[in-house]
């Protein structure tokens, strides 16, 4: 399928239920292991490029413009270390407002 979709220079978008993995009938988790692998061997080697979701419904095979929407593509610590949140704080301003009740009509 992967081969395929690099052959005919379209996208695919793969998907599975992680609670089957393992499962009697279903892809184990060395399966996923090799898919993954692949993918990446394929990104590599500049023959695949690896979006997410809604980059598949926007992307341009035509474009070379690209955004890194990751600081730290390791994934290796802390989520304020890949995503640079680091400036970031939570604000918790208060209840939201109240409404109104709305009359039934009798």
């Amino acid at each position: 399928m992967i081969r395929g979709a690099i052959d005919a220079q379209m996208g695919v978008q793969l998907m599975l239920h992680p609670v089957y993995v393992d499962t009697t009938g279903y892809m184990t988790a060395a399966d996923v292991e090799s898919v993954f692998a692949n993918i990446a061997s394929l990104r590599d080697s500049r023959q695949l490029e690896v979006l997410m979701p809604s980059g598949l419904l926007i992307a341009d095979r035509g474009s070379e413009q690209r955004q890194n929407l990751i600081a730290n593509g390791s994934f290796k610590s802390t989520f304020t270390s890949w995503a640079d949140t680091t400036g970031w704080s939570v604000v918790i301003s208060g209840k939201s407002p109240s409404r109104p009740r709305r009359q039934g009509r009798r």
